[in-house]
């Protein structure tokens, strides 16, 4: 009797020492953030900021409003419109080849100063960010005679200056 009770207080003990540290793990995992691969957290807050910043380094000033976030799934095989923007992609030096098959984070960013472009939001920046890392994006017009560039890019429309 008493090695049954040795046993089973061993067994009971084990246990209780791998559901101690399983749910230890859980807890630790859930009150730390994620981290990307480069181990840099990126809240929404630093990553709109982050994004900002960006479109300011290509000379683009956005609206005070914060974006449009939304998740955007790249598709696994690449349609003619989805290879044509990959395109675009390629020329700014981004490559959606390898995210295939993954969602991503879209920020829309509303454009204040684009040239010939008087009406506000006509223009936005669309930023695609994979673990806190911009991977590609674009700026367009939301208007019916739109364009769509790279970021550094400038389509000047000279018979559109009233908007």
């Amino acid at each position: 009797m008493f090695l049954l009770s040795v046993k089973n207080f061993r067994f009971w003990f084990s246990c209780f020492i791998i559901v101690l540290s399983v749910t230890l793990a859980t807890a630790h995992l859930l009150s730390h953030p994620p981290v990307s691969e480069q181990g840099i957290f990126v809240s929404q807050n630093d990553a709109e900021a982050y994004c900002r910043s960006f479109l300011s380094s290509h000379g683009w000033t956005t609206a005070p409003d914060p974006p449009e976030v939304t998740n955007l799934l790249i598709p696994e095989f690449f349609d003619d419109v989805f290879s044509a923007y990959n395109v675009l992609q390629l020329s700014q030096g981004y490559d959606l080849t390898p995210l295939q098959g993954k969602t991503l984070k879209k920020y829309v960013f509303k454009i204040v100063d684009y040239p010939g472009r008087s009406v506000e939001g006509s223009v936005i920046a669309n930023i695609l960010m994979n673990n806190g890392e911009i991977v590609g994006g674009d700026i367009c017009s939301l208007r019916l005679d739109g364009f769509m560039h790279g970021f550094s890019e400038l389509i000047e429309n000279e018979h559109d200056q009233t908007g």
